[in-house]
């Protein structure tokens, strides 16, 4: 695999939580734990994880152009939200008690 499209639709895994911007408004944060850093924000899940689509695009095109060694999917097709809202956290590396919402074949369906 060495084309853009040969990554770009592997089922990564996706964390979402609530999270707060720095001027204290609610938000969420949308990760791939396979790709460190590759991070985005929205408004609403939705927007977080559209976002993240965008932002996982990028990454993957960045890692090709310098030739790095690009991490797989670890097989989970099953995007997550913390059960408790109030819960924040600072970063994807937090874990907590999950609850499955949509899996990655839902999400593109709801894209089209």
């Amino acid at each position: 695999m060495n084309r853009i499209e040969d990554y770009i639709n592997l089922p990564y895994s996706i964390e979402l939580v609530p999270d707060q911007t720095s001027d204290g408004l609610s938000c969420y944060m949308a990760c791939h734990p396979e790709l460190p850093g590759c991070m985005s924000h929205g408004q609403t899940p939705e927007e977080a994880i559209a976002y993240l689509m965008d932002a996982r695009r990028v990454y993957l095109e960045v890692l090709l152009d310098k030739n790095q060694q690009i991490p797989l999917p670890q097989a989970s097709s099953i995007i997550w939200e913390i059960d408790d809202e109030e819960e924040r956290v600072e970063d994807c590396s937090a874990r907590q008690e999950v609850s499955p919402i949509l899996s990655l074949e839902e999400l593109s369906n709801s894209r089209v």
